[in-house]
């Protein structure tokens, strides 16, 4: 799931003297507003250092404006923080790691609150693109977690109600910024530096009565942040990055296609025809106006129109409306011809973002199934496809290197996860039945290099902290010496893997891997090595994949 961070409200502390010390009870919105941006700040100073620490202090701050909504229910300030920090905290790895409920949870309790925010305030800017983050946000974790036909729908319903929303908020926003640009029109320049402050800042109190004096009491204020073309671009931009998370949602895999019946086909199609004809609209007419003037963030621009014209034109392959020429072209156009005005050398966000929709198009040749799947493909067609991956596969590969490279890379476990899965699939292609002969002459340096990078990714994720990403290493790493036929190492890291992790934790990374086809392929060497083939080693009494292995572990 991507990190989408919710603007935050900004606001204006302004006292006579120095702040008295709170009393006791909170008596005004004011208050309670003042106590819960003291514990965010106290949350934002420990997240680095103690995460623990630092999501007891954004705990209390949603307390604190639950117990001020209590008192004051119309308070949108109070409301709009809450719901901000509810969403904010499954932003962060470290901080989602101390949740006590399910991400998916969360993400709904977070909705829940946004959805209060517009019943109190429903054409405010920040809270209509705040919903629509956490609404994209619930979709990908919904996508992430399983492509049946009911999670599709539903998450495409998430998605269009995100659209919808970032629509209306873009309409709030381009008519605040028309307004802007029309007073300036009519001010004189001198008047206009004179004026700021009573046209930017509203220095309306919160709904409550204070117990202080006017002249003494510490006061809040919202900071009404002026409309510019950043604003509108940042909006439009997120729209498209929504309309890229559909196209990913609507790109049904090999097993789920072959389940959807004609009518759904059609409703796909369909939809992909939508999506075109919004995005064309959205890019040659809001996004190309606002970034007039915006030459700093015309890399961004690019990147973000690359990658949207990659996930489209997969999920269109994948509903079988374009061809696989057709797809490559699309690819190249985006990413690697040297005509594409997009620079990534020192961007390892954007790096990353190019491997992925290169990896993507590999997966797509249906080269890698699930086992249960049959492939195709004639001999002679297979060699051409298993080429045609190794390239790409190769060039993702040294996207993620260079990636890894750059001083100012973050998630740089997950860097090193995708760095290990990209040879593993290199591996694969070494074995029946593609049995590619360049991939054959690397296959025991593709193997290792897969651990070396699963080893590393769980060091740095131990290292920050990152759980999830620890015991993702450490599990694929293991596969990854069975692979290579290491029985021994692979009983030492399932057993550290136990020891990090919860029985489902295993056997879901496990079986990811068989979905993703990392090791399926790779791992049916035991015929002519001797080696143990994991997919005969993962069955127990007919029960799922990985399950034998997770119980001899636990």
């Amino acid at each position: 799931m991507a990190n989408n961070m919710p603007k935050a409200k900004q606001y204006l502390k302004v006292s006579k003297k120095e702040a008295k010390q709170r009393p006791r009870e909170l008596e005004s919105a004011d208050e309670f507003l003042a106590a819960g941006v003291e514990f965010e700040e106290a949350g934002e100073k420990w997240r680095a250092g103690d995460a623990a620490k630092s999501a007891r202090f954004f705990a209390r701050a949603i307390e604190n404006y639950e117990n001020g909504l209590q008192q004051f229910p119309a308070s949108f300030d109070l409301a709009y923080n809450k719901a901000r920090v509810q969403y904010e905290m499954t932003q962060h790895p470290r901080l989602l790691a101390q949740i006590p409920v399910l991400l998916v949870d969360q993400l709904r309790i977070a909705l829940e609150s946004h959805k209060i925010t517009l019943k109190l305030q429903q054409d405010n800017a920040d809270s209509l693109f705040n919903t629509a983050q956490l609404l994209t946000s619930l979709a990908e974790y919904l996508s992430d977690e399983g492509n049946s036909l009911e999670t599709v729908q539903e998450a495409s319903k998430l998605l269009e109600e995100a659209l919808e929303l970032f629509q209306r908020c873009l309409t709030v926003q381009e008519f605040r910024f028309s307004e802007t640009q029309a007073q300036r029109d009519l001010e004189a320049p001198e008047s206009q530096a004179a004026d700021f402050t009573k046209s930017d800042f509203s220095m309306e109190d919160v709904t409550g009565t204070s117990t202080s004096r006017p002249n003494e009491d510490e006061r809040w204020a919202s900071i009404v942040e002026p409309v510019t073309q950043d604003t509108l671009l940042d909006t439009a931009m997120a729209q498209l990055d929504t309309l890229n998370t559909l196209c990913t949602v609507l790109a049904p895999d090999v097993r789920a296609r072959a389940l959807w019946s004609d009518v759904e086909a059609t409703k796909l199609s369909r939809s992909l025809a939508w999506i075109e004809e919004y995005s064309s609209d959205l890019l040659k007419t809001k996004v190309s106006a606002y970034a007039v003037g915006s030459s700093e963030r015309l890399n961004e621009i690019l990147l973000g129109r690359a990658k949207f014209q990659c996930s489209l034109a997969d999920a269109s392959y994948r509903a079988r409306q374009i061809d696989l020429g057709t797809y490559e072209r699309e690819l190249v156009s985006a990413f690697i011809s040297e005509e594409t005005p997009l620079n990534l050398s020192n961007d390892p966000e954007g790096l990353c973002d190019k491997a992925e929709a290169l990896i993507t198009f590999c997966t797509s040749l249906n080269i890698f199934p699930p086992s249960d799947i049959s492939i195709p493909y004639s001999p002679t067609s297979l060699d051409q496809l298993g080429g045609l991956a190794w390239k790409y596969l190769t060039l993702a590969l040294e996207s993620l290197t260079a990636a890894s490279t750059l001083p100012t890379a973050q998630d740089t476990a997950k860097i090193q996860l995708a760095r290990g899965d990209v040879e593993m699939l290199r591996f694969r292609l070494s074995r029946h039945p593609i049995n590619l002969k360049v991939a054959h002459r690397s296959a025991d340096t593709l193997i290792r290099n897969a651990q070396v990078y699963y080893r590393g990714a769980a060091g740095l994720a131990k290292n920050a902290g990152l759980m999830g990403e620890e015991k993702e290493g450490i599990v694929k790493e293991g596969v990854a010496a069975l692979a290579n036929g290491e029985m021994g190492k692979w009983d030492d890291l399932m057993s550290r893997g136990a020891k990090r992790a919860e029985r489902q934790d295993l056997w879901k990374i496990l079986e990811e891997m068989l979905e993703d086809g990392l090791v399926e392929g790779a791992l049916q060497t035991g015929q002519s090595t001797g080696r143990v083939p994991l997919s005969g080693a993962m069955e127990f009494n007919g029960g799922p994949p990985g399950e034998s292995l997770v119980k001899e572990y636990t």
